[in-house]
């Protein structure tokens, strides 16, 4: 007795047999019977065998005698002597396998958010230097690309026509310091004389008046108090004539002091056209370039040079006004530039402006540079920065492979107790492979994360809302 299972060669061997041909005794020529025998007999037979053997599943065993042995099928599941196989159907009363998934443990990392912004360097002061007077330039005591101090020798013009301008001017003050003399020698001699003939006024009514009276008593004749008449006017006038003198000496006096006055105001105008000749730095900085080189004729509010005060540098971004409510003065900036690309470069803001262009619908932030000592920064550069909106030292994150979302909200499962269990994420600060889960807790608890869970990062499909048997395998 032979067993085996039966297959699709089995099959078609048997119909094959069935259908041959039966050979033919006695005739030497060539047969003309088809290759089959497609018989009324033989065809029921090959349908009737085909229809048994159709009904016998994979795996059924055959028995037989020899070739044309009987064929029978294995009993079916549930029936005394066969069974599934283990492999296939879990015994009664035993829970699932577990599902294999990778995990990835929480560590609290310091973690920044940084919002990208590209600008140019710039100087937050610099000043055009401009002759404030006419004349030739002497002198050039700076050079192009040298650093400045405040007050240090710039340029320097012609001052032999101020000198001589000034000189001139200071005669007029001592001109006019005489003259006032002379004004008031002039008032105290008009005072004297005013007094004296004052004096003699008094005596002259005194002995006109007497007269009056020996006259009336006809003591005087006419003649004399004419005489006395005559000799009191005459007083009279010199007094009148004493006060006008005094009058014209007081106005000479003031003449003089206005013409002193003006003469002060002439000498400090040519002070000054006499120091603006002199070319001095305003501001700390440096020179990028001369726009002169000695010799020429300078015009007043002629430009002679720029100094850029370049330890005083910042950055003007402009923003959208959606992020006004993200920055804020004083939060740091990282700065990077293609020159040294291995160094990076801090500031902060320093101002946020209190407008929004109603144009572009943009707002300006400037960024204060720190000091770079080593003086590497120029203004114009361009550069990429990164202004450091949000900070957390001891952030939990999120792989973005682990992250599963249902109708746009993020969630993600963690193993405790041999179980997947989902919680939601609280998305904080956003980078490039992970997310910041705000919803932390101490100890572990649903609906929040704490410091050592086991998030999972590969086999998430199947764990379904949580609660499923997991079995961590290790990387």
């Amino acid at each position: 007795m032979q067993t085996g299972k039966i297959t699709s060669t089995h099959v078609t061997s048997v119909v094959l047999r069935t259908l041959a041909p039966r050979p033919v005794v006695g005739r030497r020529t060539r047969s003309t019977r088809p290759l089959l025998d497609f018989s009324p007999v033989s065809c029921a037979v090959a349908l009737a065998l085909a229809s048994f053997l159709g009904a016998c599943k994979p795996g059924d065993k055959v028995t037989g005698e020899g070739e044309q042995g009987s064929k029978t099928s294995a009993p079916a599941s549930g029936q005394e002597g066969g069974g599934a196989s283990p492999a296939n159907k879990a015994e009664p009363g035993k829970s699932k396998a577990p599902r294999l998934v990778r995990v990835s443990e929480l560590e609290p990392q310091a973690i920044e958010e940084r919002l990208p912004c590209t600008s140019h360097i710039e100087a937050l002061h610099s000043v055009d230097i401009l002759a404030q007077v006419r004349g030739q330039l002497k002198a050039v005591a700076v050079r192009e690309g040298a650093e400045v101090q405040a007050g240090a020798l710039l340029f320097e013009l012609d001052r032999s026509e101020p000198e001589l301008q000034l000189a001139a001017t200071k005669n007029r003050v001592k001109n006019a310091e005489n003259q006032a003399k002379d004004a008031e020698l002039a008032i105290a001699e008009a005072k004297d004389r005013l007094a004296q003939t004052r004096i003699d006024l008094d005596q002259a009514k005194r002995s006109f008046d007497r007269r009056k009276e020996s006259a009336a008593q006809s003591l005087a004749s006419d003649a004399q108090l004419e005489d006395a008449q005559l000799a009191y006017d005459k007083a009279k006038n010199a007094v009148d004539l004493a006060e006008s003198s005094l009058r014209i000496a007081e106005h000479g006096l003031i003449k003089a002091q206005t013409e002193h006055e003006a003469a002060l105001i002439q000498v400090r105008i040519q002070e000054r056209i006499l120091a603006d000749s002199t070319i001095v730095a305003p501001i700390q900085g440096v020179i990028p370039e001369l726009l002169v080189r000695g010799g020429e004729w300078i015009a007043p509010l002629g430009k002679l040079c720029t100094i850029v005060a370049s330890d005083k540098l910042v950055l003007n971004l402009r923003r959208p006004q959606k992020e006004l409510g993200r920055l804020a003065v004083g939060q740091r900036v990282d700065i990077e530039v293609d020159a040294w690309p291995e160094r990076r470069f801090r500031g902060s803001i320093d101002l946020i402006s209190p407008v929004v262009d109603a144009d572009t619908g943009s707002f300006r932030a400037r960024v204060r540079i720190d000091v770079d000592e080593e003086k590497s920064l120029r203004p114009g550069m361009f550069c990429r920065a990164w202004i450091v909106t949000g900070t957390n030292p001891e952030a939990l994150l999120i792989p973005k492979e682990a992250i599963v979302y249902e109708a746009e909200q993020p969630y993600a499962f963690v193993v405790r107790d041999g179980k997947a269990e989902r919680i939601t994420i609280d998305r904080g600060i956003d980078l490039k492979d992970a997310v910041e889960a705000r919803n932390v807790a101490a100890e572990a608890h649903p609906g929040a994360f704490v410091k050592g869970d086991q998030v999972v990062v590969v086999g998430v499909d199947g764990l379904a809302t949580g609660g499923v048997p997991v079995q961590v395998v290790k990387s």
